[in-house]
């Protein structure tokens, strides 16, 4: 598949309202809320120490999406997949 053709059809699923473009990160705001969250239910005892550890937060970042070329039967599709930083997604 041409270059140009295969960015044209990346640029249409891309112009959906499937995705969005996010100007700022909103993961340090979501992991302080859950931080301090997790801090109020452990000094209520709804969670033990080693739970509180574990299930902490930091350092998270957006899941990046990207396309993949498939051929099928000599017919081209694009798959979608999304890296996360515990697993990859792919739908087609």
């Amino acid at each position: 598949m041409e270059l140009f053709l295969y960015n044209h059809k990346v640029q249409e699923l891309l112009n959906t309202d499937t995705y969005l473009v996010v100007n700022k990160n909103p993961t340090l705001m979501i992991e302080r809320q859950l931080n301090n969250m997790l801090r109020n239910w452990h000094k209520k005892n709804f969670i033990l120490d080693n739970e509180l550890f574990s299930l902490r937060s930091s350092g998270s970042n957006l899941p990046k999406t990207y396309r993949l070329l498939k051929i099928q039967k000599m017919v081209f599709r694009l798959g979608s997949c999304v890296l996360h930083k515990y697993s990859l997604i792919s739908h087609s």
